[in-house]
Formats: C-alpha cells, sequence, structure tokens
C-alpha cells in the first residue's frame, strides 16, 4: 500500500480506497454475508486495526496530506454494516478527529442488490445505518445489475434507482444531495442461454 499510494502522490494522483475483506481458505462465503463489528478484536486485531489503520499508515508514509483521498470503510461488507453501524460510525468519527485524515472524504459502499446481506435488520438497527449514511461525504455501489442489450445510460440510471428503493426498504434513505459513486462496474456476463 504505501509503495501504490507514494507512486499515486508522485504522480499528482487522487487516491480512491474501498477497504474489504475476502474469505480465503475453508471459508468460502462471500463478504456481503461476514458477520463482523469492525471495533471487535477477532485474533489479535480488529478490522479498523489490521485494515483501516493500515490504509492510514500506509497514506501517512507516503506524505499525502494534499493528495485528494476518499476511503470506503467497507465494500460490499452489508451484513457488517447493517448488523454495527454504530461501530461504523465510530471509526468514521476517529477518522475525522485526526489531522491527517479529517481532510479525507468518508463513505461506505455496499451491493447494489442485498444491500444488507443476510440480515434482515431490526428497527434499531436501521436507525444506526440512517446515522452513518448522514454522515458519511458519498456512498459507493458495486454495479453488477443485468442490463439488456445493446446498454445504454439507462441501464446505469435504473441500477441506481434499484439501488436506492432497496436502502429505502432497509431504512436508509440517501439524501438526493449525496454523491453516489460506482465502487465497482461488471458489464460483460452472459444470457440464460449462454
Amino acid at each position: 500500500l504505501r509503495e501504490t499510494f507514494a507512486e499515486a502522490v508522485a504522480h499528482d494522483m487522487d487516491i480512491a480506497v474501498v477497504a474489504h475483506l475476502n474469505s480465503w481458505g475453508k471459508v468460502g462465503d462471500w463478504r456481503n454475508n461476514f458477520r463482523f463489528d469492525p471495533l471487535v478484536q477477532y485474533g489479535d486485531y480488529s478490522y479498523q486495526q489490521a485494515v483501516i489503520e493500515s490504509i492510514v499508515d500506509a497514506l501517512i508514509a507516503a506524505k499525502a496530506p494534499t493528495t485528494r483521498v476518499e476511503l470506503s470503510l467497507a465494500g460490499e461488507m452489508g451484513r457488517s454494516v447493517f448488523a454495527h453501524a454504530h461501530s461504523y460510525h465510530e471509526v468514521m468519527r476517529d477518522l475525522r478527529n485526526n489531522d491527517f485524515t479529517s481532510q479525507m472524504n468518508l463513505g461506505i459502499s455496499l451491493n447494489f442488490n442485498r444491500v444488507s446481506g443476510e440480515l434482515e435488520p431490526t428497527p434499531e438497527q436501521k436507525k444506526q445505518v440512517q446515522e452513518l449514511i448522514d454522515v458519511c461525504d458519498f456512498v459507493g455501489l458495486s454495479n453488477y445489475r443485468w442490463f439488456d442489450l445493446p446498454p445504454d445510460a439507462g441501464d446505469f440510471a435504473n441500477a441506481v434507482q434499484s439501488f436506492l428503493k432497496e436502502m429505502k426498504a432497509h431504512g436508509a434513505t440517501i439524501p438526493e444531495e449525496m454523491p453516489l459513486q460506482f465502487s465497482e462496474i461488471g458489464i460483460g456476463g452472459c444470457t440464460e442461454d449462454g
């Protein structure tokens, strides 16, 4: 990370990071269904310590104080975000209270559908997710929504509308003025007949 960020800074590039976990080995689950609190230690480290602080340390080492940085605290980890929004809010609060990271744009990124993973959020969880979104600088979505051929801009608009509708159904309204970003885009795949 240090080398990558240093190279970006040397070329006067903006930096955007979507932090997330992937399964490996005996666990083969999709990260959107992971059940973890970013502040709780699992083994020797919490997600905040192992992932977020490592990213921040690498940014500091790259001497990127004037570089525009956007950090999504979670990418496609909807179950964790919806179950522990209060913890992500605390991680964000810690970053905003740090001289270096207070200038970064902070947000969360979710999948285009199944926004909360396998979790059906409680009313309290919905409230906490809304509070988290309200302090974000942006919300991202991984856009792998299907489209008809040939693709056009309306397909992307439909993906955004579907995402916003599902978020609202899960108790989280994204303000109209909130920047939405495509964290990932998938174009390709196949038709039903292959």
